[in-house]
């Protein structure tokens, strides 16, 4: 009897543990995650140089990485020339910033991307992470009365773009002639050069190279900004409300309202002008031979100025006055100017700039 209870006692104790552990591995089961979906980044090689929506053009690269949430469009194979011809002609990236963009050309100096004067070239929505490698983009255009009138070549609305080894030329926009930045912006190894910002609405135009708007960010490495004008308006190399950070650049030939005539200035800041808000700090950054109504070099509309090294010389300005004028307008309070011979040196505790001849003032 006790026997038979004993047994009894020991198939019970089996049952419970055999329960118990289908029960942990039931709660085991039930405790799994769902893993968020992965998506594997696809590559889209264009072989066709014409500017039509199917055919493995460039337009149907742009379409799919927008479609199917990023990924690589391959240019290295192409040459010459395309031409935006559809209507609108802007290609639009729209990517979620999850999955990036990337847009690899075969050299600057192999194959542009024209807007054949017609339309922002690239536009770069809110959100959106996008590379653009080795590409020339030209003649781009737009303006207020038609479009926003931001950013003939590039319109980075909101979104975090990086440029290397791209040659952006004679594009034109209201504001931002080759880039408008209302985002965060990276260039390495880029010349803008020949780029205009328009009057469509007889107001001053801002930035005929770059615009870079308030609160943004813009890094620069190993850039050349040359030959960027405006006929009204400031900053024919440079306008900046946000941030700019400069390692090893140039501005050199860059135009803003300077009208050869002493006293009578339609701009500003030939090659850079830094507004209120704007910061501005980097080291060996030559800005020369430049031409503004006022402020041939830097016009500094009351914003921060930091450099490290560099040269400032051979500006020129309408405005009649001091020396300093031509290179440098309005230096910020930490900066103290010295006429010493023929050399001009402006220094300060945060900055030094070297020039090797004095401003000059436009007769």
């Amino acid at each position: 009897m006790s026997r038979s209870n004993s047994l009894c006692g020991v198939g019970q104790q089996t049952n419970r543990a055999e329960r118990k552990r289908a029960k942990r591995i039931e709660r085991a089961i039930f405790d799994f995650e769902a893993l968020e979906r992965r998506v594997l980044m696809s590559t889209y090689v264009v072989t066709v140089g014409g500017d039509g929506p199917t055919g493995d053009t460039l337009r149907w690269a742009v379409n799919k990485v927008n479609t199917y949430h990023g990924g690589t469009i391959d240019l290295t194979g192409e040459s010459g020339t395309i031409t935006l011809t559809q209507v609108p002609a802007l290609l639009d990236l729209i990517s979620s910033s999850s999955s990036p963009v990337i847009i690899n050309g075969p050299g600057a100096n192999v194959l542009d991307i024209s807007g054949n004067g017609d339309s922002t070239i690239f536009k770069v929505e809110p959100g959106v992470t996008a590379t653009i490698n080795d590409l020339s983009i030209s003649d781009g255009y737009t303006n207020t009365i038609d479009n926003t009138g931001d950013g003939g070549g590039i319109d980075n609305f909101g979104g975090t773009l990086s440029l290397s080894q791209c040659t952006i030329s004679g594009d034109s926009a209201d504001e931002g002639g080759g880039i408008y930045s209302s985002g965060v912006v990276t260039m390495t190894g880029c010349t803008i050069t020949g780029c205009t910002a328009t009057n469509t609405e007889s107001v001053n135009s801002c930035g005929a190279g770059i615009f870079n708007a308030e609160t943004d960010t813009l890094t620069m490495n190993d850039c050349t900004i040359t030959g960027d004008s405006i006929t009204l308006g400031d900053g024919g190399g440079l306008y900046n409300a946000g941030q700019v950070i400069m390692h090893t650049n140039t501005f050199s030939y860059d135009t803003a309202g300077y009208t050869g005539v002493r006293d009578t200035p339609d701009g500003a800041g030939g090659a850079i002008k830094n507004g209120e808000s704007g910061t501005i700090s980097g080291y060996d950054v030559s800005i020369v031979h430049n031409y503004g109504g006022d402020g041939g070099g830097i016009f500094n509309g009351g914003g921060t100025l930091s450099f490290t090294s560099g040269s400032l010389s051979y500006n020129i300005t309408d405005q009649d006055g001091e020396s300093i004028k031509g290179d440098l307008r309005n230096p910020p309070k930490n900066f103290l100017a010295l006429q010493q011979g023929r050399h001009y040196i402006s220094t300060s505790i945060a900055a030094i700039i070297s020039a090797a001849y004095p401003a000059r003032i436009a007769a």
